[in-house]
């Protein structure tokens, strides 16, 4: 089978995370890699054993250069943009790392433009694809064993001493981690939610500037309620990073903690039968390589990927709605920044 040519854009700390994830998958022949900083070109090339003619420190130059059929995007958020803008231009397909851009309007634009190409736009939302979020999804959105959602809670508690911008930025679990719960979401209901209301918070114990807490509700299109609460200052008991989750519907209950599921019928609620997850036992700590997977799929099979640009647009509206009802004091509705964008948003 031959080989599709990428190129990676980005190879900071967890650029090179995908740089192994390229050198090693089969199906991947690397074109080369871009990166403004010539510190972060050397370690990419100790780190991969990379000759020096494939590095470059300008993205136009690497296009011309080297040939190929997907570009990378692990750029910095404020340059996803202009990064994806580029390749698309070039006619490359895009996987751009999660957030799909650092504001609503860049990140319409992107999905815009992937249209006018017509080439693939993905966002590398890995949760998506682990088999815990697989069996998640298989459960409640294909096999509707909780029949209509009623009520779900989502809690994500743990203490991270990151250092670096993630503690100095504003709101940085809200724009940094939130997503992958909110997508993680929108991927397990059969409807979408409509509306956010949010608080966030400090605890007076916080080592981050800004807010690393956030409590929230959102307001599903068919009437129920989903609660998240999240906080990066946790003292103890932390989560896995899939939080842990308990969604109600007319069919009974599904529980998830610490990455394992257990189910419950509505009409036998004393009876508790623990879900397996199949693949759970590789241990594999990301999800990548299946990104790549369902990118080639989506590719070959002349169809969008899962998390497609337009679709992630829906998860990314979340958080700024989230961000606006914080600053606002008030519920927000989704749609109402979908017509800022210029996009329809459809309710179900």
């Amino acid at each position: 089978m031959e080989k599709t040519r990428m190129i990676l854009a980005g190879v900071g700390k967890h650029g090179r995370s995908w740089l192994k994830v390229l050198k090693e998958h089969p199906a991947v022949s690397l074109a080369g890699v871009v990166d403004v900083n010539p510190a972060n070109l050397t370690a990419a090339r100790a780190a991969a054993g990379l000759d020096e003619s494939d590095c470059f420190v300008s993205l136009a130059a690497c296009l011309k250069a080297r040939p190929a059929g997907v570009l990378v995007n692990v750029t910095p958020p404020d340059q996803h943009r202009a990064v994806s803008l580029a390749g698309l231009k070039a006619g490359l397909h895009i996987l751009v790392e999660k957030p799909l851009a650092d504001r609503l309007e860049s990140a319409a634009a992107i999905v815009k433009a992937a249209r006018r190409y017509d080439r693939k736009l993905m966002v590398a939302q890995n949760y998506r694809f682990t088999p815990w979020a697989r069996t998640v999804q298989r459960l409640t959105a294909r096999e509707r064993c909780l029949g209509a959602i009623g009520s779900g809670q989502v809690t994500f508690q743990r203490g991270p001493h990151f250092g670096g911008f993630r503690e100095e930025m504003d709101y940085p679990l809200l724009v940094d981690m939130a997503i992958h719960h909110f997508d993680l979401m929108r991927g397990f209901l059969a409807e979408e939610a409509v509306e956010v209301y949010a608080r966030s918070f400090r605890p007076g114990w916080s080592w981050f500037r800004h807010d690393p807490a956030v409590a929230l509700v959102f307001s599903l299109a068919g009437g129920g309620v989903v609660s998240y609460f999240g906080s990066w200052v946790a003292r103890g008991f932390n989560t896995e990073w899939n939080g842990d989750w308990r969604l109600e519907g007319e069919k009974g209950l599904l529980l998830s903690c610490n990455n394992r599921l257990w189910l419950t019928p509505a009409e036998a609620p004393a009876e508790v039968r623990e879900v397996p997850v199949p693949g759970a036992e590789s241990g594999r700590a990301n999800s990548q390589a299946e990104v790549i997977d369902e990118l080639l799929a989506a590719i070959r099979e002349g169809r969008e990927p899962e998390t497609s640009g337009a679709d992630n647009l829906k998860s990314l509206a979340l958080v700024f709605a989230a961000l606006e009802s914080v600053r606002r004091g008030r519920p927000v509705r989704v749609a109402s920044l979908f017509r800022k964008i210029g996009f329809d948003f459809e309710e179900s």
